[in-house]
């Protein structure tokens, strides 16, 4: 076999296994799953580059980071927060229509576009001082009084002033990301 092309069949083996050992592991997949409900083949992770899955692996394994588990989520929110304002800025300019792609569930989008517009900045993946909307979800939270009693007087935000009928949709929403 020619000297050539042994050396190109091996400089794409390494290339190939340095691209699958820079993607995200299982146990990256469950952590993801786990603290922020994200699917494998869900948008915000389906389109991360091969770059953007090293990073996202590094962050979740940063032995430093890991030793503080707050930081750790800290900065994988932040990532994944990026990511997913960077998908909503192509779904945009491919679409011509909606801010973010749309829900799956239809009955959850209504609930979902006020959520893009005045609450992912903080809650779609989570900040020191705002549980995710996956977190709420999963601890069975909300109920329309107490959203609602949140974002009148005990929210940093406050007051969001949101109709009866958003804070249901939004309810219906967040309880879409169990």
């Amino acid at each position: 076999m020619p000297r050539a092309l042994v050396l190109a069949i091996a400089v794409t083996m390494m290339s190939t296994s340095a691209a699958l050992a820079a993607a995200l592991t299982e146990s990256d997949y469950r952590y993801l799953g786990e603290e922020y409900g994200l699917a494998l083949d869900g948008e915000t992770i389906r389109d991360l580059t091969v770059d953007e899955q090293a990073k996202l692996h590094d962050l979740i394994n940063d032995p430093a980071l890991k030793a503080s588990p707050y930081t750790r989520d800290q900065n994988v929110a932040d990532f994944l927060f990026a990511a997913h304002m960077r998908e909503c800025s192509v779904w945009a300019l491919s679409h011509g229509g909606p801010q973010c792609p749309p829900s799956s569930d239809a009955s959850a989008e209504p609930g979902k576009e006020i959520a893009d517009r005045q609450c992912n900045a903080c809650h779609l993946f989570g900040t020191p001082a705002a549980p995710s909307f996956f977190k709420l979800a999963r601890e069975g939270k909300p109920n329309q009084q107490a959203l609602a009693d949140v974002l009148d007087h005990g929210h940093t935000m406050s007051p969001i002033t949101l109709t009866p009928a958003e804070l249901q949709e939004l309810i219906v929403y967040i309880r879409s990301l169990k």
